[in-house]
């Protein structure tokens, strides 16, 4: 049996999101591992950086967020990502390509 859950909290201005996967092994122990590679929701982002929903999609269709991943019709980020873009102080997206490598 598989739960997942994931939560957003921000606590004194710091948002920290938790995702656990936690897998019953049939003995009655539970093994539980952090995901690497979490992808969040519009609203989960929202949270993640103390704006609005509707801010997110304003920053997205401006160029001014990291590419989402499309799977399908969903749009998601990656966790990682925004925690690297916020650290080095959220640049343009022209800047921050290019501070990854990436294409100008």
């Amino acid at each position: 049996m598989k739960d997942n859950s994931t939560s957003c909290n921000n606590v004194e201005g710091e948002a920290s999101v938790e995702n656990r996967d936690v897998y019953s092994t049939g003995n009655g122990s539970q093994n539980t591992s952090k995901s690497l590679a979490l992808l969040l929701r519009a609203e989960q982002v929202a949270e993640f950086l103390n704006i609005s929903v509707a801010h997110v999609y304003r920053m997205r269709n401006a160029g001014k967020l990291p590419k989402p991943v499309k799977l399908g019709g969903v749009v998601r980020w990656r966790l990682d990502e925004l925690k690297q873009w916020v650290a080095a102080g959220m640049p343009n997206m022209l800047r921050w390509n290019q501070m990854r490598g990436g294409a100008a």
